[in-house]
């Protein structure tokens, strides 16, 4: 007789769960258990020592960035004739950080001085409204040199520059001024 030997089944009943994983969890937690039992309380006394030595200083902080806020802090942002927020970035491909970057550069050539504490607010204000025009034509000129935005005009007709001023006592919006987006750059 020339035949195949008879089929085993393709799929033998599965073995029984050993429970492996299971296992090896209950023998890790059982050894912690003996170890902290074998430990006398000194042990854990000098480990809360020692946290209350370290406190909460780098490399032992959480959030080590959020430690010393300085007490006041300046951004901005544009809005259009409407009063609806203009996403900066799309329109010129720059970040708002950007815009802050070049205003206070422009301020800093204007006025000589930096933003110590110690100088008048209205100074500042008044510096930056006058460094808030020729900033803005940067963009402009710049928005018209990059090939990315040919064709595609704003579609805003004027842009106000709003500063934020927040000190721990709570925060001041400032309109520096409104801009009009120049003739060429503007969507029919």
């Amino acid at each position: 007789m020339t035949g195949n030997p008879p089929r085993q089944p393709l799929n033998p009943d599965p073995p029984e769960p050993s429970g492996g994983a299971s296992a090896l969890a209950r023998a890790r937690w059982e050894l912690l258990r003996k170890w902290i039992k074998g430990k006398p309380v000194w042990v854990f006394a000098g480990i809360t020592l020692g946290c209350l030595v370290f406190k909460d200083n780098y490399p032992f902080t959480h959030n080590p960035m959020y430690a010393n806020l300085p007490p006041r802090v300046r951004y901005y942002y544009v809005v259009d004739e409407n009063g609806a927020n203009v996403p900066f970035r799309d329109a010129f491909g720059y970040s708002l950080i950007d815009l802050m970057r070049k205003i206070k550069d422009r301020r800093k050539s204007l006025a000589r001085e930096d933003d110590a504490d110690g100088v008048d607010e209205a100074e500042v204000l008044a510096y930056e409204k006058e460094a808030l025009e020729p900033v803005m034509a940067w963009y402009f000129d710049n928005r018209r040199a990059r090939g990315e935005f040919k064709g595609k005009p704003i579609p805003y007709q004027t842009l106000t520059v709003i500063k934020v001023l927040s000190t721990r006592e709570g925060k001041k919006e400032t309109p520096l001024g409104t801009v009009p987006v120049p003739g060429e750059e503007v969507a029919p």
